[in-house]
């Protein structure tokens, strides 16, 4: 016991900042949201409710982990971000460390403790586990969620874990999700100051070297482990000539016209010596493996290697394939570990695809400081994409009482996706980052991505009853569960010039204003077998009058069955998609064609110019819409309560539906009459400005 003691009394670390996902991905949760409702999976147990400042009583491992040559079954939490293997109370009382972390070994820390030390415990925060995997290679989680540190300033957070490994026994420390918010809500750059490490006893540690200033690497705020970086601590010396096999980049869909294919990737060396040769291997399904010797590198500890394997892959037919990729013989020695030397992908070979066009989700509002760089930035980048996108705005209910278009079904949308701060960004149900962060090179490679769905769409507005008629197709080339995916369909205003608010932006762009039939969309029950085409008719009334509410807030937001706050419906829009439930996955979207001539047929089915003005009560303009028999001068004035001519416009109106939108932005408030005159009928409307 003494031999094995001493053997296992020391640790190396290996930095994994920039890992893009979790340690051996045993955990694929996409599970970094708070514990208090906010999406995280229920099968998440809570330990720890803050506020919280006191040790946890004894939890349990799911299996025996082996720590300093014994096996342990058990440990404590302290909300600082302490994990130790004493679990007596009596001697954990005489610890009390603080969360303002310093280098280890510390006095103020436990013997045998594992240390992402630097949190607070706040309300609506917690410490949550969860066991992943299956014997014997399972993971134990001990995330901290939500927690505060002083670098994230008073409304930020941090979600990190610590994960402890069945069989290899290594401890991980895992960097999720950072984010800094000011007291008054708004964005900022601070990071924590983290002690990351193991604590033997008081006279030895092992840490992070960044410690105790460590930052949680390049981590982001996203929610899912396609950010998360990690540091690694194994038992024992660090290995000489060691490697690991990070990934192998091919895309999940393959075209088979477009083959050979090459088998490309990164990997790293771990040994404490130059990497200077290697074998590099590929095996596909259950054929022969293709081997590549590699001579004359001079590859540094902890540096990474992008490959490319000399012998192409031509698959034989379509279908999917299993494509394993590894590393073996370092500078011609055995790997003493190599159970991270291999990585696998699965890929699908197909013969036909549908070019996709990417669904862009944004949740902003215009009372966000920071949504007007986010869509400034968004608009930037996709100005050089036209057509090749679908772009959708929810506006929010906060900060403060948030956008006056705000509505139930946006703001339930935002709580489907986890979405706790804005601006944030979905791409096809993914990525979720601030939209500042959205770059030309995340489009094209959304855009690259296969679709084996195509879908199209037309859309019918009529005006005078405020009706949108929606049918659209669906041409499926691949099967599909219909039980598992969703029609979506949003109307949406293309420009909407009324909810300004405190941000600086005065007009907003692609405006959710109805989901059809609401946020959840439609279950697709029809057969999504290859070759089949579906189809889907839908209508929507947008009710009652105009309503400009006063802000974003549950009272004030518009009653989708009374009423409604369509500024212009000559400009409305609809998307479609179709998602899956669970993953998120957008499969396809598109914007429906709009079929409205604007010929005026409907309008000239009722009585006179069928003129109408909206929105009334108005508060900076109203718009002005009539449809004529044929093309004519026409006369628009306006005059207010005294009988005084305001204004007055004189054009030359064509056939059809014809629009003018009338500023009243400095008039007083009270009564106004509109006048329209064409030929000799006249036709006066009044409206009330009240702002």
């Amino acid at each position: 016991m003494l031999i094995a003691s001493v053997g296992f009394s020391q640790f190396y670390y290996v930095p994994n900042d920039n890992a893009g996902g979790n340690p051996g991905n045993v955990n694929t949760q996409d599970a970094e949201f708070p514990a208090n409702g906010g999406g995280l999976p229920t099968d998440w147990s809570v330990v720890v409710t803050g506020p919280s400042t006191s040790w946890t009583s004894a939890q349990t491992i799911p299996f025996g982990f082996d720590f300093q040559g014994r096996t342990v079954n058990s440990y404590s939490i302290h909300p600082s971000g302490i994990v130790s293997f004493i679990t007596d109370p009596l001697v954990l009382g005489s610890y009390t460390p603080s969360s303002t972390p310093s280098a280890i070994p510390s006095a103020t820390i436990p013997d045998s403790s594992l240390c992402y030390w630097g949190l607070t415990i706040e309300a609506n925060d917690f410490v949550v586990t969860q066991t992943f995997g299956s014997a014997p290679n399972r993971q134990h989680w001990i995330m901290f969620n939500s927690a505060h540190s002083a670098g994230t300033q008073a409304n930020g957070w941090v979600y990190g874990s610590i994960v402890l490994e069945e069989t290899s026994n290594k401890v991980y420390f895992v960097n999720q999700r950072i984010n800094c918010v000011t007291a008054g809500n708004t964005a900022c750059t601070g990071r924590p100051a983290l002690t990351v490490g193991v604590q033997l006893d008081a006279t030895t540690a092992y840490q992070q070297p960044a410690s105790p200033n460590y930052q949680g690497g390049s981590t982001g705020n996203g929610s899912t482990r396609e950010d998360n970086g990690y540091t690694e601590f194994v038992a024992g010396t660090q290995p000489v000539n060691s490697a690991v096999m990070n990934s192998v980049e091919l895309d999940e869909f393959l075209v088979r016209d477009n083959s050979p294919f090459q088998i490309t990737g990164e990997f790293r060396n771990i040994g404490s010596a130059l990497l200077s040769s290697y074998d590099l291997v590929y095996q596909v399904n259950s054929d022969a493996p293709v081997v590549q010797s590699v001579t004359g590198k001079a590859i540094g500890t902890y540096s990474t290697e992008q490959y490319t394997h000399t012998t192409d892959w031509t698959p034989s037919a379509a279908g999917d394939y299993d494509i394993k990729v590894w590393i073996t013989d370092p500078n011609g020695s055995t790997d003493p570990d190599m159970s991270d030397d291999t990585v696998t992908t699965s890929v699908t070979v197909v013969d036909t695809f549908i070019q996709r066009k990417p669904l862009y989700e944004v949740f902003t509002s215009s009372t966000c400081g920071p949504c007007r760089p986010g869509n400034e930035n968004f608009h930037n980048v996709v100005s050089a994409f036209p057509g090749e996108y679908v772009a959708v705005k929810y506006q929010q209910n906060f900060p403060g009482t948030g956008d006056p278009y705000a509505t139930t079904e946006v703001v339930n949308r935002r709580n489907a996706y986890g979405v706790t701060s804005i601006p944030r960004m979905e791409l096809d149900g993914g990525w979720d980052q601030n939209a500042s962060s959205f770059t030309s090179a995340l489009h094209q490679e959304y855009r690259a991505t296969p679709s084996f769905m195509n879908i199209t769409a037309t859309y019918d507005v009529k005006k005078l009853t405020q009706t949108v008629d929606i049918e659209a197709t669906i041409d499926v080339v691949e099967d599909y569960n219909p039980a598992l995916y969703r029609l979506f369909i949003a109307i949406l205003e293309g420009t909407t010039y009324e909810n300004v608010k405190s941000n600086g932006e005065s007009e907003f762009i692609d405006v959710v204003k109805k989901m059809i039939p609401n946020e959840q969309g439609k279950i697709l029950t029809a057969p999504l077998t290859k070759g089949s085409t579906i189809t889907e008719s839908v209508s929507h009334t947008f009710p009652g009058a105009y309503r400009l509410p006063d802000d974003g807030e549950t009272a004030n937001r518009i009653n989708h069955a009374t009423e409604h706050s369509v500024e212009d419906f000559a400009d409305l829009k609809v998307a479609i998609w179709v998602q899956r439930t669970g993953t998120d996955e957008v499969l396809q979207a598109n914007w429906a064609e709009n079929i409205s001539d604007y010929t005026g047929a409907e309008e000239l089915n009722a009585e006179g110019l069928n003129f109408s003005v909206y929105p009334n009560p108005a508060n900076d303009f109203v718009t002005v819409s009539y449809a004529l028999e044929n093309s004519e001068k026409v006369e628009l004035s306006l005059i207010n309560a005294m009988g005084a001519t305001v204004e007055t416009s004189v054009s030359n109106a064509d056939a059809g539906y014809n629009s003018a939108r009338i500023e009243l932005s400095g008039l007083p408030n009270g009564v106004y009459f509109v006048n329209l005159k064409s030929g000799e009928e006249v036709i006066t409307k009044k409206i009330m400005l009240a702002r």
